[in-house]
């Protein structure tokens, strides 16, 4: 190593030198711990059996698998209420903006530009935000939420290095959150239950509870909600990322790890590469009007996340646990 700033007498050099030396350090130390990160599990394998031995009890089974069959059905009656059917890809009619003289794709629209109905990944995933329903009382499911959730993971971790980082905090939260929920169902049926057990046992702010998980969780959802928002309004994904950085998780990042995420976020693609990305089948995305289909399911479910996203945050809020 040349140590010659060292015995510089030219201060500037050798403090530029030492930051330096620390901004890789802190990136180093970053990328080691979240390589660790364990892989987070998308759906219940469920023994086909229903054997006790297998670590399900009969009505723990049975709420498992009438649970995912209410998921499939979920996913059949979303796909139909958008394709008109799980098996029609015609032509769909959709409206042009009279007061724009070209449509989205450079051609000259006339009253409705017909063109197909293309699926997209955030509208066929198994488990989505749009099948999470609270009760009455804005209770949110545990296993749906944590389900929806793991949904996105191929979609995100596809984007570059610096979505993977955030996936992996997001898995690991999920997989605390998962091991809470097994260990007593009935008790933790809500994500609410679970921050308010954390709360009466004083351990909530406890940088390893499961109400710190759920925080993070959600302002991790914070960001994506933020980004696909940001992208449908037309901004490049950089600067999309960079946008819902700064108004997600930067307030709550060290001043050493923004440096590590602004980075990062260079490295994100272009847009036509974020809708590659969110292609079902490849070459969807250079069909005509796949960018109007792509947009319009990303608006789908950062409705969906959004609604729960407030639900949880005035909870959050309510129990001061937003440090």
């Amino acid at each position: 190593m040349d140590r010659s700033c060292l015995r510089s007498a030219n201060p500037g050099r050798c403090g530029f030198f030492l930051l330096g030396m620390f901004f890789m350090l802190a990136l180093a130390s970053w990328t080691i711990m979240t390589s660790f990160q364990p892989e987070i599990i998308e759906t219940v394998d469920i023994p086909s059996d229903g054997n006790p031995e297998h670590g399900y009890s009969d009505s723990t089974f049975d709420n498992v698998l009438s649970r995912q069959a209410s998921h499939k059905q979920r996913l059949a009656e979303r796909l139909q209420s958008r394709l008109g059917s799980p098996l029609d890809t015609g032509a769909v009619k959709l409206p042009v903006d009279s007061n724009s003289d070209r449509d989205e794709d450079g051609d000259s629209p006339d009253n409705e530009q017909s063109f197909e109905r293309i699926p997209t990944f955030l509208a066929t995933m198994q488990y989505s935000f749009v099948d999470v329903h609270p009760d009455a009382n804005g209770e949110i499911p545990t296993m749906d939420f944590l389900h929806a959730c793991a949904g996105p993971k191929k979609l995100l971790t596809s984007l570059g290095t610096i979505m993977t980082k955030v996936w992996a905090d997001v898995g690991g939260n999920i997989q605390k959150l998962t091991a809470k929920y097994e260990s007593d169902p009935s008790r933790y049926a809500s994500i609410q239950d679970i921050i308010r057990e954390d709360v009466k046992n004083g351990v909530a702010k406890d940088d390893t509870s499961a109400a710190m998980a759920v925080l993070w969780l959600k302002r991790a959802y914070d960001f994506v909600a933020a980004f696909f928002d940001n992208m449908r309004l037309g901004k490049v994904p950089h600067t999309a990322a960079v946008d819902a950085y700064d108004a997600t998780l930067a307030p709550y990042h060290s001043w050493y790890l923004r440096p590590i995420f602004y980075g990062g976020m260079k490295m994100l693609g272009s847009t036509d590469e974020v809708l590659s990305a969110m292609a079902v089948q490849p070459g969807d995305e250079r069909k005509k009007g796949f960018k109007v289909n792509a947009f319009s399911d990303a608006e789908e479910y950062t409705t969906a996340l959004k609604e729960l996203l407030v639900i949880l945050d005035a909870f959050i809020r309510k129990n001061g646990l937003n440090i």
